[in-house]
């Protein structure tokens, strides 16, 4: 039985939503499979930038709860600092260094997630500054998310050399903005439709007939984005057979995300779903992506990494799923 002390720091952290964080640094790691070929090395590189995602993450709640404890005093007295159970400077002290760790630790693998770091942690400052004071902040919390696919792009060995390898054409520059860009709007819709439901959260109403439709768009748009890449590729072979087994592989995160939106649950239960549903996101990416490479040979068939990243995801839903048991997502 864990102290009332211990939960609620597990609960600031959103410790229930961390699986997630290593699952979307993995499937961003993922994105240039078919440009740079070789898959993602478990080592120190990727160790370090998953750890340097989590302690992010972690220190952006810290950092969250301390600056909206007025708020929290009012809407949400059970939680640490309201409570009384930690003084509120140590939120911040905890916040300062697990951003500083993380930092430190992309340092120590290159110069490009080092800055795509900073370009999160910029991004979740003024999430915090600015998420109750006006609703465009959802995008924002999106973006911080979508981020952790494009430290993931930058962590693998082989970009530096990829990127380094140039000119590119008008149209190869495209299809890599296309192949990174389409998964991370993807996810920031996601995020941003989570948010909108979260912000219903304390109210006594719940979203208006056309916010819930905003919102429902907002979270099943990642079944396309996250498809495209592995749909794309197998339209220009013409392969449709295989075009339409693809498809089959966003169908887990549709049922999953479907029948949390419109089973009727209070919203907060909903909230916490779709939070463990986040990983479901990147298993459309991952087991379509995977299926479409060893159909098409673009990837080694024999890379041990390659046969267990699809099932990363899962294991990351599940363990969120276990987690909420211990400590709220929200």
């Amino acid at each position: 039985m864990l102290s009332p002390k211990i939960k609620a720091l597990l609960a600031t952290a959103r410790i229930a939503n961390v699986p997630s964080v290593v699952s979307n640094v993995f499937t961003g790691m993922m994105l240039l499979i078919f440009f740079v070929g070789d898959p993602p090395e478990l080592n120190h590189r990727t160790i370090y930038i998953i750890l340097a995602a989590v302690c992010l993450y972690i220190a952006g709640n810290f950092l969250n709860d301390w600056h909206d404890v007025a708020w929290d005093e009012k809407n949400r007295p059970e939680r640490a600092i309201p409570s009384g159970l930690y003084p509120r400077w140590l939120y911040l002290v905890i916040a300062s260094v697990l951003s500083s760790s993380g930092l430190f630790l992309c340092i120590g693998v290159s110069k490009s997630t080092t800055t795509v770091y900073l370009l999160i942690a910029i991004l979740v400052i003024l999430y915090t500054v600015l998420h109750k004071k006006h609703s465009y902040s959802i995008w924002i919390m999106g973006a911080c998310r979508a981020g952790l696919y494009l430290l993931g792009v930058v962590t693998i060995k082989s970009f530096s050399s990829f990127v380094s390898d140039v000119p590119f054409t008008m149209q190869q520059l495209a299809l890599i903005s296309g192949v990174i860009g389409l998964p991370m709007l993807g996810f920031l819709s996601y995020i941003a439709g989570i948010s909108l439901y979260a912000r219903y959260e304390t109210r006594s109403h719940e979203l208006s007939r056309q916010n819930s439709a905003f919102a429902v768009m907002l979270l099943l748009l990642p079944s396309l984005t996250h498809s495209c890449t592995a749909s794309f590729l197998f339209t220009i072979l013409g392969d449709f057979a295989n075009l339409g087994l693809c498809n089959l592989t966003m169908l887990p995160f549709i049922i999953w995300t479907s029948l949390t939106i419109f089973f009727k649950r209070p919203v907060s239960s909903k909230v916490s779903r779709l939070l463990a549903g986040m990983p479901l996101a990147d298993s459309v990416y991952l087991f379509s992506i995977i299926f479409a490479s060893y159909l098409t040979n673009g990837v080694e068939q024999d890379n041990l990494l390659i046969l267990i990243t699809p099932l990363i995801p899962l294991a990351a839903f599940l363990s969120a799923l276990l987690l909420q048991k211990i400590a709220p997502a929200t």
